[in-house]
């Protein structure tokens, strides 16, 4: 009856060594994932920032970047002898193509960026 109960037990010794390695394995694999999934999430993060300060002012990107303003609070400053104006160039996307012609589209940026100076003129 020893060898049997002998048998057994060390049949349970393995079976828990596998499920003890398989575990281990899986947490291994989660961790290694869950490490890749936060640094994508930091370059976005990062790359969201950079987009944000390309297109408003320091300082309002600061503000809506703050961790502790609400999520209904507005941004406004008063200044004297400003404008704010959102205007769109109909067909650009169709004018702008990267060509050897236009020096792979900076020609087509150039006349954009004359046409942004001339209005701030």
């Amino acid at each position: 009856m020893t060898p049997v109960i002998l048998t057994v037990f060390v049949l349970a010794l393995y079976l828990h060594a596998q499920q003890v390695e398989s575990t281990a394995r899986l947490d291994f694999l989660w961790k290694l994932q869950a490490t890749e999934e936060k640094e994508e999430m930091e370059e976005l993060q990062a790359y969201n920032r950079r987009l944000l300060h390309n297109i408003l002012p320091k300082d309002v990107a600061a503000h809506f970047l703050a961790r502790e303003r609400r999520n209904d609070e507005l941004y406004y400053q008063s200044c004297e002898c400003v404008a704010v104006m959102f205007a769109s160039i109909s067909n650009f996307s169709e004018f702008y193509v990267e060509l050897e012609a236009n020096n792979e589209g900076v020609e087509c940026l150039r006349l954009l960026n004359e046409i942004i100076a001339d209005f701030d003129e």
